[in-house]
This record gives structure tokens, C-alpha cells and sequence, in this order.
């Protein structure tokens, strides 16, 4: 509890501390004002972007193009790439990097990485709500929540961008640390997409998804870096856990992937009455103005 009350305390206070290397071309500390400064920029700009998508009416384009170009191929690729959105296995997954963080004495990171993904997601639902977007039309899935933002867009940022930040605190090569940040980008470039290409979104609901989704990953990173700041090196302890957990961390992985396979099958199963009955356009297109 006390040391919940320092964490607490020092989140309002202008105590330096030295973050851990979050990005392979600096060796130096990264303070949390550039951080923050660098998250607005950023932020300011895809706003920007979303306004002027929507107000050109490049969604609606981009919507029939996507529809005009489908293929059963690229629907069926893009379905399993959306299953790492999902929100069923997004909590399993969120689960076991729980379990790991805390076989590893890394406590503080289990409560920022919760309070990203908890708050991404309800502020995702709460513009849902509030915007009440209608979704596209010629959509292959069948999905009932509104459509702005992109709920899969949103969690993809916050979830697997949190667990990229975990990584890069632990690696060392630079070479490795450009490849987990590659990995990361085109996996959720690659979420996003699939929603596009399954017609349930408009690019402006993904592109705000991502907004959401970064402005907690940004709130979670900098609590993380307090945290781990005020509460010191972490209590390695010399329990059997902790000296196995490389391996009870590897079973964890692998239980997680061998449910995300079941999980997808089954629902595969269940969708493919309504994506069999698909058919690529052939003489019908959707007219692009």
C-alpha cells in the first residue's frame, strides 16, 4: 500500500528518473516530456488526417474499391489476421502476459498494462455510443456495434503496442530491436486492413481506433516508467517459479497459441455459412464518384 501511495504521489511530481531504452537508435534516457510531446504531435496529425478522410468522403472511395477488388483468397487471410482483435481471445492473451509479468517480479507493469488495455477499450465503447456510426454496407462479417472507431484498430495499438514496449525494455541488439518494432508496426497496419477488407469499417474508424488506442499506450508507458522509477529494481526472489520462468513463460506462449488456432477454427466454423456465400463482384461494382 505504501508504496502505491509514493507511485501516486510522484505521478504529479517532476522527479527525474532513467526509463529503460525504448527505441534502437537512442542510447540516452528518454524523458517523459518528449515522450508526451512526441505522443501529441503524433496524435495532432492523425486527427488532422481522420477530419479530412471524412470530409472528402475518402472512406466511402476506398469502401467500394476494397469491394470492387475482394477476393476469397485475400477474405479468408484477412479473417484470421482480424482474430487477433478479437476481444474473446484479446482477454486469454491478456491473461497470460499477466502470468508472465508476474512470474517475472514485474508487478508494476501488470497494473499499466491492464490499465491500457481496460482503458482503450471503454473509451472505444464509449465513442461507439456516442458517435453511433452506421458500418458499411457490403460487409462480409456480421457486426452490431457502431462503427467509430475501430474496436480491433484500437486494442491492436494498446495491446500488442504495450507488449512491443515490454520487449524492447529487454533487448539489446539494435538489429533485434528494429525487428520487433517492424513486427509490431505491420502486424497492427495489418489488423487494421482486415477490417477494411471485411467491410466492417471505414479507414476514418481505423485510423481513430489508432488514435484511442495509442493515447493509452502512451498514459500506459509513462505510468509504467514511474512505476518501475519508484518501486527500484525488481525482487528477482529465488523461488522455483522465478528460476524456471523462461520456461513456464515458453508453455504459457505456446498454450496461448494453440488456443488462439481452436478459438479461430471454431469460430471459422460458425462464419462460414455467411463468408461461403460470398462472391467476388463480377459484372456489379460499386461506382467510385
Amino acid at each position: 500500500m505504501e508504496r502505491i501511495k509514493v507511485f501516486l504521489r510522484s505521478l504529479f511530481s517532476g522527479a527525474t528518473h532513467n526509463p529503460e531504452i525504448l527505441f534502437p537508435d537512442r542510447q540516452e534516457t528518454l524523458s517523459r516530456k518528449r515522450l508526451v510531446t512526441t505522443g501529441m504531435i503524433l496524435g495532432l496529425l492523425l486527427g488532422v488526417l481522420i477530419i479530412i478522410i471524412y470530409l472528402t468522403g475518402s472512406d466511402y472511395r476506398l469502401s467500394a474499391w476494397l469491394f470492387n477488388h475482394r477476393s476469397w483468397a485475400l477474405l479468408n487471410i484477412t479473417w484470421w489476421i482480424t482474430q487477433l482483435g478479437e476481444s474473446f481471445f484479446i482477454a486469454i492473451a491478456t491473461l497470460s502476459v499477466s502470468a508472465i509479468l508476474w512470474i517475472s517480479s514485474k508487478r508494476w507493469q501488470i497494473l499499466s498494462f491492464w490499465l491500457t488495455i481496460v482503458g482503450s477499450t471503454a473509451l472505444a465503447l464509449l465513442c461507439k455510443n456516442i458517435f453511433m456510426r452506421a458500418r458499411p454496407g457490403d460487409a462480409v462479417l456480421i457486426e452490431t456495434s457502431g462503427s467509430f472507431p475501430s474496436g480491433h484498430a484500437t486494442i491492436a495499438v494498446a495491446f500488442y503496442g504495450f507488449i512491443t514496449y515490454l520487449i524492447l525494455t529487454q533487448a539489446r541488439s539494435k538489429t533485434a530491436r528494429w525487428g520487433i518494432i517492424f513486427l509490431s508496426y505491420t502486424g497492427i497496419i495489418l489488423i487494421g486492413f482486415s477490417r477494411l477488407y471485411l467491410g466492417v469499417h471505414y479507414l476514418s474508424d481505423v485510423l481513430a481506433g489508432y488514435l484511442v488506442g495509442g493515447l493509452w499506450l502512451l498514459i500506459g508507458i509513462l505510468l509504467t516508467e514511474r512505476g518501475v522509477t519508484i518501486s527500484g529494481k525488481h525482487d528477482t526472489g529465488q523461488t522455483w517459479i522465478y528460476q524456471h520462468k523462461h520456461i513456464i513463460s515458453g508453455m504459457i506462449i505456446f498454450i496461448t497459441a494453440i488456443f488462439f488456432a481452436g478459438f479461430g477454427l471454431y469460430e471459422r466454423s460458425k462464419l462460414t455459412p455467411i463468408v461461403s456465400g460470398f462472391n467476388p463482384p463480377q459484372t456489379t461494382t460499386i461506382q467510385i464518384e
